[in-house]
């Protein structure tokens, strides 16, 4: 018996000889030859020229919660709300979603943090916090070891570090505070993102219209933040939902 004609496609799935001249070859075009002749095969979904079809997007969005002070806090300890102070109310869109499983207190420092924080339900944990540790005199190694037990507790598939905001009493302690949190990021593998940027002089104060007391953002910085921030995690190290 002779093949008298093949079709060969880099990816073709088999070759079957049905009898003396007839050759059938199959690949993912859902083309068949038969003889000389071409004949079509219901479609595998793929285009004419062999590429599947794009995958559809989750429709789930990522969701995120944050572990941190007054600056993330969306009500204070009196119950009040205070959510067009937090950033959090602006880095929300239809792909990402803020759920409320974190813990974030006005005043809170990293050791009370550490006392409240639980298990999240979220994809990804923001850390934002420090602010209130600047003028304790507890060290940097030892902040730092209780931003890496809250991660560890929050049992988040995805830890985004953030930057804190300007300290204008005390600039140079944020300053260092910002790069420890950097390089400890680094460390761990997790992301470090500073949303602050744009909102800082270059002597690491607030630009006066983005604070009022040189610590708590305006609600105008507020909403610069979170857009930062939700970039940051829409962005390449986003994980799928």
């Amino acid at each position: 018996m002779t093949v008298r004609r093949t079709l060969v496609a880099a990816s073709a799935v088999f070759l079957v000889v049905v009898g003396a001249g007839v050759g059938i070859a199959l690949w993912p075009t859902s083309t068949v030859a038969i003889g000389d002749q071409m004949v079509g095969a219901p479609s595998t979904g793929a285009s004419p020229d062999g590429s599947l079809p794009p995958v559809e997007p989750s429709l789930e969005p990522v969701t995120f919660a944050v572990v941190g002070d007054s600056i993330s806090a969306r009500a204070n300890r009196a119950g009040i709300d205070q959510s067009a102070g937090s950033w959090t109310s602006y880095a929300t869109d239809d792909d990402l979603e803020f759920v409320d499983s974190g813990w974030a207190q006005s005043g809170a420092k990293l050791r009370e943090m550490q006392q409240n924080l639980t298990t999240v339900d979220a994809d990804v944990l923001v850390i934002l916090a420090g602010t209130n540790d600047l003028t304790t005199g507890v060290s940097v190694a030892d902040r730092l070891a209780i931003v890496g037990t809250l991660a560890q507790q929050s049992g988040a598939g995805r830890i985004v570090v953030s930057a804190v905001p300007p300290y204008d009493a005390l600039p140079a302690a944020s300053t260092e505070w910002n790069a420890a949190l950097a390089e400890y990021a680094a460390d761990n593998g997790w992301q470090f993102v500073d949303p602050w940027a744009a909102l800082r002089t270059t002597d690491d104060t607030y630009i006066p219209r983005y604070s009022v007391d040189g610590i708590h953002p305006t609600n105008e910085a507020a909403e610069l933040v979170g857009i930062a921030i939700r970039a940051a995690l829409e962005g390449p190290d986003r994980i799928a939902a």
